[in-house]
């Protein structure tokens, strides 16, 4: 299997995650090799924005929403702002 490229600074990344997160992980990477994906396609391959994006249906429900041109990255920012907010670092 193909592996996506690592992060850009070419450097290990450590990130805080809750442990009821790091437990869903755990269970599902238990048995797998150290470098499998731990999410993909139902064929294996590494999730991308588009092929997600398309599987997802994202551009049909942000349509039927009234919210087209949200992108996933928005509610990234989304996410930040209001965890910022709530006081966190």
């Amino acid at each position: 299997m193909t592996q996506p490229p690592g992060p850009k600074s070419k450097k290990a990344r450590q990130i805080a995650i809750p442990r009821a997160v790091a437990s869903l992980l755990a269970s599902r990477i238990e048995g797998r090799p150290p470098d499998d994906l731990v999410f993909s396609t139902q064929h294996g391959q590494p999730l991308r924005n588009l092929n997600w994006r398309r599987d997802a249906r994202w551009n049909q429900v942000c349509a039927e929403l009234e919210l087209a041109g949200l992108t996933p990255h928005d509610l990234r920012r989304t996410f930040g702002s209001l965890t910022r907010l709530a006081g966190a670092d």
